[in-house]
């Protein structure tokens, strides 16, 4: 009691700030920030220049007004060409509702690409067979093109491409050449079969100089950039977007992120924003939600505004 008498106003200052602390997370936790960056590609056609791309990743079912009003109302006052939806969406109950609510409330929704996460890995289609699921149809049903298989958008005969990440076949890297006693039944194993085919043929039918946008969950490390600037490079991407990371979700002020899903105390330049991995760029949502701890501290949720231009140094 002496050392509490002692300490009085050190005791008092720490329970304010603790206090404080809460009531801002709490806050914080539920306002939306958009963080826009311009990104310049090499080689974009004229067609594609100031394209814009909404990355919306990592909710984990979280709500942000009844049916998503806020969120809705702040991607509606946003211009933008297209949809990425990085992964992660469900509620940790593998509930699609809190996503659908935005698909609803979107009145730009011509093209909504959705990719799996790791939490919600296979609910909406199979990672091998490409098959959707009655959650992915629902996810269909309300707007959403689950992106099975590369996605062509083409603009006066100059073509961009959005590939599902699963799709690196030529580095024989998680999809390609799984044998057959991996499968529960032939019936599977054909279906991947016919499935790898599939992206195989459209990624031979790639030109060189197409523009490659993979939109994955999980971020790319530099080993798999090595792989992937190996000849071929038929799938030398012009622009990676990811999420995950949740941008560390604990964060500390003046120091960063604390812990990524696979290592502690990270590289705070490889945590969230744009990065440049052997000349492929890479861009990683800090995204929207938290997962195995239902909270972010000192990290705002955000959605992103990408824009890609000419890189005119190149040119």
């Amino acid at each position: 009691m002496d050392w509490l008498f002692h300490h009085k106003a050190l005791v008092i200052t720490l329970i304010i700030l603790i206090f404080v602390t809460i009531v801002y997370n709490i806050y914080d936790n539920n306002r939306i920030v958009v963080k826009q960056q311009i990104i310049y590609i090499d080689n974009l056609p004229t067609e594609f220049e100031g394209f814009s791309i909404l990355q919306l990743s990592d909710l984990h079912g979280k709500c942000f007004g009844a049916n998503q009003e806020k969120l809705v109302d702040l991607i509606n006052g946003l211009n933008y060409d297209i949809v990425a939806i990085t992964g992660d969406m469900a509620s940790s109950s593998k509930d699609f509702s809190a996503l659908v609510q935005i698909l609803d409330g979107l009145k730009n929704k011509n093209h909504v690409f959705y990719v799996n996460g790791n939490d919600d890995k296979n609910i909406a289609y199979y990672q091998f067979s490409g098959a959707i699921t009655y959650s992915g149809q629902q996810l269909s049903d309300h707007g959403c093109i689950l992106l099975i298989k590369p996605y062509q958008l083409v603009k006066n005969n100059q073509t961009l491409w959005i590939i599902n990440d699963l799709y690196k076949n030529d580095l024989k890297v998680d999809f390609g050449d799984i044998p057959k006693r991996y499968f529960v039944s032939d019936e599977d194993y054909f279906e991947y079969r016919h499935h790898l085919e599939e992206q195989n043929y459209i990624i031979s039918h790639m030109k060189p100089n197409d523009i490659k946008i993979a939109l994955t969950h999980i971020p790319y490390k530099l080993s798999n950039i090595q792989k992937l600037n190996a000849p071929p490079r038929v799938l030398h991407y012009s622009l990676i977007l990811a999420g995950h990371y949740h941008g560390g979700q604990i964060r500390i002020p003046f120091y960063g992120a604390l812990f990524l899903p696979d290592r502690l105390f990270p590289d705070q330049a490889y945590v969230s924003g744009l990065m440049n991995l052997y000349g492929i760029q890479q861009y990683i949502s800090a995204g929207l939600g938290a997962s195995n701890i239902p909270f972010r501290l000192f990290n705002t949720p955000e959605i992103n505004l990408i824009v890609l231009q000419t890189n005119e140094i190149n040119n």
